[in-house]
């Protein structure tokens, strides 16, 4: 868009604006500083791409335009655990519509006016990273007397403050939304994003080094001498809600329980979801490259909130055994790209509640569609044949003749963590 300055002698352009800022900056009725002079926005003409302003001499009051937003995942392309939450990058479709615009006072911002806006909503497709929190972190902040939504809006402003300390880019290039409650998410969620249509690689730069720009997020928050939050620390110059609602000690508090991976309280409401029973079937012949598989984990179901959250327990060994050489193949953390590969490549893959468990601990690394891999889950078929479940080790013992030699809470001992 350009700025033209309209005066008595015609317009003249004195600066442009992108599209993902006009809104915000330069609605009728703006003050939209140009060289440190205010301008006051007369027209915003989106046919032609013009904004007109007039120089209205000093004023004592500046605008702050209040959006609602809303954020579609289109594509998931890489995705990962870290600690309480998973971390995902991908492409994200934003619809912004600016409602309102407040006149403040400078000098101690008192509210002066509030004034209705009519625009049409501003959508556009972008690159972006994104947190999704586990629920029982919002239950825990609450019990502790904190706002959560004022917590995860505080995080989301004081990281955008920090991305140019970790990628090539001003702060007012990205933007972020904070959702109690993502419909596609299923549960809260941190957006943080490249503001301009399509992106420009901010995000996808950011995502390898997100837990170090939380961990200096933290430090930012607590560090700060303000009590209730400040423009130094969660306060935003360009926040959409008027930087409310914000609460800096649900900030900090949200960021510990992520990074530090504390342990949740266990969500009893919320137990393993019971799988559709599966056609009785003759149990799969092993042909070869076939595979049997198995994971240990670094965090135990107590720890994480419950059965539910399987996705948050991350891989702590893997174990892959081939049918046709006779080998064990071993996988950590570190393997775990090469450990879905792995299993994409076999004719089948076997195992004991594998579709339910292992899956559901893999599903934090990886955007393969897991439930298309060829599986046979001795579990699902037992349960299909008998009509109830039974334990692995009640199976070895009445088909093996002895039961299971360990547990898989032993892993939580061996130091894979």
């Amino acid at each position: 868009f350009t700025i033209r300055q309209v005066g008595q002698q015609g317009k003249r352009a004195v600066g442009t604006i992108g599209a993902s800022r006009v809104y915000a900056e330069c609605h009728a009725g703006a003050i939209y500083l140009h060289r440190a002079e205010p301008h006051l926005v007369r027209n915003l003409d989106l046919e032609r791409h013009e904004v007109e302003v007039t120089r209205p001499g000093r004023v004592d009051y500046y605008t702050r335009a209040l959006a609602e937003k809303q954020t579609e995942i289109l594509e998931v392309t890489r995705t990962r655990p870290l600690g309480n939450a998973l971390v995902r990058l991908g492409r994200l479709r934003i619809t912004s519509r600016t409602t309102h615009y407040e006149k403040r006072r400078i000098f101690g911002q008192d509210l002066l006016t509030r004034h209705p806006l009519d625009l049409p909503p501003m959508r556009f497709e972008t690159q972006g990273l994104w947190i999704e929190l586990a629920p029982e972190i919002e239950k825990l902040i609450a019990s502790e007397g904190g706002h959560f939504m004022g917590g995860i809006h505080g995080l989301e402003h004081a990281a955008l403050a920090l991305f140019p300390l970790f990628a090539l880019c001003d702060r007012f290039d990205v933007a972020g939304i904070s959702i109690p409650q993502h419909p596609q998410v299923r549960g809260p969620a941190v957006f943080l994003y490249d503001g301009e249509p399509g992106g420009v690689g901010i995000s996808r730069a950011i995502y390898p080094r997100l837990e170090e720009l939380l961990e200096m997020t933290h430090e930012v928050v607590t560090g700060c001498d303000c009590s209730d939050g400040c423009p130094s620390c969660i306060h935003s110059p360009r926040c959409g809600s008027g930087n409310r609602p914000l609460d800096k000690r649900a900030t900090s508090r949200t960021l510990e329980l992520i990074l530090r991976a504390e342990p949740l309280p266990v969500n009893t409401a919320c137990g393993s979801p019971a799988p559709p029973d599966p056609p009785l079937r003759e149990a799969p012949r092993s042909s070869p490259g076939s595979l049997i598989f198995d994971i240990e984990t670094q965090r135990s179901a107590d720890e994480v909130g419950g059965w539910h959250n399987t996705h948050l327990m991350r891989v702590g060994l893997a174990v892959v055994y081939d049918c046709t050489t006779r080998e064990f193949e071993t996988y950590m953390e570190d393997r775990v790209d090469d450990l879905v590969e792995r299993l994409f490549s076999a004719p089948l893959v076997a195992g004991f509640n594998i579709r339910r468990f292992d899956y559901g601990v893999l599903r934090a690394y990886t955007t393969r569609k897991l439930e298309e891999l060829p599986t046979f889950d001795v579990l699902e078929d037992i349960q299909g044949r008998l009509g109830h479940r039974l334990s692995l080790d009640h199976l070895a013992r009445h088909t093996l003749g002895r039961g299971k030699s360990g547990d898989g809470l032993e892993s939580l001992e061996w130091g894979f963590r």
